[in-house]
């Protein structure tokens, strides 16, 4: 057995040495501590963010963000979609009005000048062509289609010879009834004019028959006028033939009345001579009026022809699918 002194002496030994081992112990914890908090430091985004705070919120604004383009590019998608369907249906009616209507409208408007004369006279009505093309393309809306059209010169070149057409129409429609009216303003009192003509050359038979008068011309004269008067009654008068009026009975009398000098010296004849004047002047008015008109109706034509030509030149410059 240990004297007391070696086991004051002992014990003294084992607690420094606890001491030791705890003051090591603590030194370790606090090195420890000290890495953990570097490590932890280190881990942190300016040092102030953790990566994993940091990785949360890049997901969820990526994953945000990635939406919005999704919906942009479907949206997208959907317009150039819709402005394809646009392009389709606007050529739709286009193509209609190309190859369609404008056909239509200038052989119309050539058979009707070509038809047209003195004895015709201009109907009453136009040349018609029913369609609804182009009230539908006037509900497109334009500021749509000009953006769905990437070609922007030959589309506003096709808009505006698409307007010209159109517009055309109706100014044609003012003017045929401004010539209509004034046909008849020529050609009611012209035909009045006819009928008191031949009332006079009868009445000239009749005269010549019972006066006699003593001219060496009148017998001649008064045969020429009686065939012209039952010609007229035969194969005129029942028929619209002016031009053949005019050329086979009005001038030949009127040449005849004036070379024989009848006109000087009988009564009914001087008559004769100045109401063929008056109907010459007349018939020509008309005749001038007409021959006018025929000659717009084939600048119609050709204003339609011409355009047909320009839309087609400018549809084919354009993308349409």
């Amino acid at each position: 057995m240990l004297p007391d002194s070696t086991y004051v002496k002992s014990e003294k030994i084992n607690s420094d040495s606890l001491r030791e081992i705890v003051t090591s112990q603590q030194e370790v914890i606090s090195k420890l501590t000290e890495t953990i908090n570097q490590v932890t430091l280190n881990d942190k985004l300016f040092g102030l963010f953790s990566y994993d705070t940091v990785f949360t919120v890049a997901t969820t604004l990526s994953i945000f963000i990635l939406g919005i383009l999704i919906d942009r590019f479907i949206k997208n998608c959907e317009i150039k979609e819709d402005r394809k369907e646009l392009r389709l249906f606007f050529k739709t009616f286009l193509d209609r009005i190309i190859d369609s209507t404008c056909d239509k409208l200038s052989k119309s408007y050539k058979d009707f000048y070509q038809s047209i004369d003195i004895d015709s006279g201009i109907p009453t009505t136009p040349p018609k062509i029913l369609t609804g093309d182009f009230d539908r393309l006037n509900r497109i809306d334009d500021n749509k289609l000009f953006h769905a059209i990437k070609e922007k010169e030959p589309f506003s070149k096709l808009l505006s010879n698409i307007d010209f057409v159109e517009r055309l129409i109706p100014e044609i429609d003012r003017y045929h009834a401004h010539c209509r009216k004034e046909s008849d303003i020529l050609r009611t009192p012209l035909q009045e004019m006819i009928n008191d003509y031949m009332d006079l050359l009868a009445d000239y038979v009749e005269h010549v028959r019972v006066t006699n008068p003593n001219y060496p011309h009148c017998a001649e004269f008064r045969d020429q006028v009686n065939d012209a008067v039952i010609r007229y009654h035969r194969d005129i008068s029942r028929t619209r033939q002016l031009k053949k009026f005019y050329r086979e009975i009005l001038r030949p009398i009127q040449e005849k009345v004036i070379e024989t000098n009848i006109f000087r010296v009988d009564q009914k004849g001087f008559q004769i001579a100045d109401l063929g004047k008056r109907i010459s002047y007349q018939y020509n008015y008309l005749k001038r009026l007409v021959i006018e008109f025929k000659l717009d109706y084939r600048k119609f034509y050709n204003y339609t022809k011409d355009s047909k030509e320009k839309l087609n030149i400018e549809r084919e410059k354009i993308t349409w699918r």
